[in-house]
């Protein structure tokens, strides 16, 4: 050999060490991340599930708290409970069957402008379907359709746009057992606003 061809030739690194090498300097860098990564479980968090239930608590009390106004009062008594209402005939409460004739129209629209008290049971009943969802089946998207659901049902007593225009131009909310139903509507719109904001904004478990 001359002279030329002893020129050292570069050293090439061990391909086998490199690998190994990267492999052990990004192998904890890349656990680290993977530690730091956690998974959505779609579930509501403790404080979310405390807040849904207080508030879904408050609104099932209410069912015994005299929040229904009669104006005349009836039986000397002007503030009415839904259980009391509930408990006693329609004959005592509301207003008697009207004797118009078969066509008579102001009757009927009168008629169609009374809210059916069985409304406000399907009001508790979706607090009582919130209430085993947020104990039994705390996901975050359940909680919300069950609140979403619960705002909609405030809305089909109305009957479209004519109970709508109706809303606008009278100031109760008369029900098929008399009394005044405006608390009603306005503690449930709360109640089912709040549970939807908690079930809408909560970080969830992860």
């Amino acid at each position: 050999m001359s002279e030329n061809d002893k020129t050292p030739t570069p050293s090439t690194p061990d391909p086998v060490e490199n690998v190994v090498g990267a492999s052990t300097r990004y192998g904890s860098r890349s656990g680290s991340v993977l530690a730091q990564v956690q998974v959505d479980t779609g579930r509501l968090s403790r404080r979310a599930t405390r807040n849904a239930l207080i508030f879904i608590a408050l609104g099932l009390l209410s069912f015994a708290l005299p929040i229904i106004e009669f104006d005349p009062p009836v039986q000397g008594q002007k503030y009415w409970s839904v259980l009391d209402v509930s408990q006693r005939p329609q004959s005592e409460t509301g207003e008697s069957n009207s004797r118009g004739g078969l066509f008579d129209f102001g009757a009927t629209f009168a008629k169609m402008m009374v809210i059916p008290f069985e409304f406000v049971y399907a009001f508790y009943a979706t607090l009582v379907i919130a209430a085993a969802a947020t104990l039994l089946l705390p996901f975050r998207k359940l909680v919300l359709g069950i609140s979403l659901t619960g705002m909609a049902l405030l809305f089909v007593p109305f009957r479209g746009g004519l109970g709508m225009m109706r809303v606008l131009q009278t100031s109760t909310f008369q029900s098929n057992r008399g009394g005044d139903l405006r608390i009603i509507w306005v503690l449930f719109g709360i109640e089912f606003a709040l549970v939807a904001v908690i079930a809408w904004t909560d970080p969830g478990v992860r």
